[in-house]
């Protein structure tokens, strides 16, 4: 491990406080085993930032076309939703379809502004079965595997500050797939000469289209307020809040005022809305300020 490498891990894992130089190179050849002294580093500030124990394997890294996955299991996304102390549970999965068609969803709820608030994912089989070759769990347990995929996406729906960059290994699992065995025939005799697996999909090219290039307008909210919020110290939920507040006709009585804000730009329509919000946000970016009177969080 190089001298810069050492110090800059060691002065955040001393604030974390639990760590020992002996420790940190153990989890740098074990669980975060052939990343690059940045790809560590990120590891590194995940497993701080989400109190997840990589000497636990709680969370650990794992290489995949040359890229860093960081990943976790479902029980690490319950853990580090519940040291925010507003993760208010979850409900049963709901299932539909069968077979290929086979679709999971789950809605866990947060404390948001003194609130209970759902938020609810779906996971379909077509998106996360590894495939024949390593799906045996899959194939075991269908419903518990495809329901912990859809656990884990709405947990990060609901908690984007704590859990973002982070997946869970049932939901990266499908990215090893290798894709569906080809048979090779004898066109005379119809008897099977080879099975060879087909070609691996193609990478997607880093280059993305123009026209699916632009991120949505929910995506740019949520990703100014994680700037703002990393600058001041607030929750990107205070940031979105603060800045989306507005005063509007009350339909029922027009001669009254009504407060209107949001925390999940996801679920507003209004593009106008959405546009004043992260007009707001990026004008913060350079200041970091951000009210917090009345603000329950």
């Amino acid at each position: 491990m190089g001298t810069e490498l050492a110090t800059t891990t060691e002065t955040a894992l001393a604030q974390h406080g639990s760590w020992t130089r002996d420790q940190i190179d153990l989890i740098k050849r074990t669980v975060a085993k052939g990343t690059s002294d940045d790809e560590f580093k990120l590891f590194l500030y995940q497993a701080v930032r989400t109190g997840l124990d990589p000497l636990a394997k709680q969370i650990y890294a794992v290489m995949r076309g040359g890229r860093m996955a960081i990943q976790t299991g479902i029980d690490g996304f319950r853990l580090t939703a519940d040291r925010t102390g507003k993760y208010a549970g979850s409900d049963d999965t709901v299932f539909s379809g069968e077979g290929k068609d086979l679709a999971a969803t789950v809605t866990v709820y947060k404390i948001v502004q003194n609130v209970r608030c759902p938020f609810t994912a779906t996971a379909r089989w077509s998106e996360y079965y590894p495939g024949d070759a390593q799906g045996s769990m899959w194939k075991r347990m269908p419903h518990t595997m495809l329901g912990k995929c859809a656990e884990a996406l709405a947990l990060r729906k609901a908690f984007p500050a704590d859990l973002s960059g982070v997946y869970t290994a049932d939901e990266m699992a499908q990215a090893d797939r290798t894709g569906p065995v080809v048979e090779v025939t004898n066109k005379q005799t119809g008897e099977v000469v080879d099975v060879t697996p087909s070609p691996a999909p193609k990478p997607i090219p880093e280059t993305i289209p123009p026209e699916t290039e632009k991120p949505s307008m929910a995506d740019e909210i949520m990703d100014a307020a994680r700037q703002v919020a990393e600058k001041s110290g607030a929750m990107v939920e205070q940031v979105i809040y603060d800045a989306s507040w507005f005063q509007a006709p009350d339909r029922k009585n027009p001669d009254k005022m009504v407060e209107q804000s949001f925390t999940d730009p996801y679920k507003v329509k209004s593009e106008k809305w959405l546009g004043k919000t992260l007009g707001r946000i990026r004008d913060k970016i350079t200041t970091a300020s951000v009210s917090t009177d009345d603000v329950p969080f």
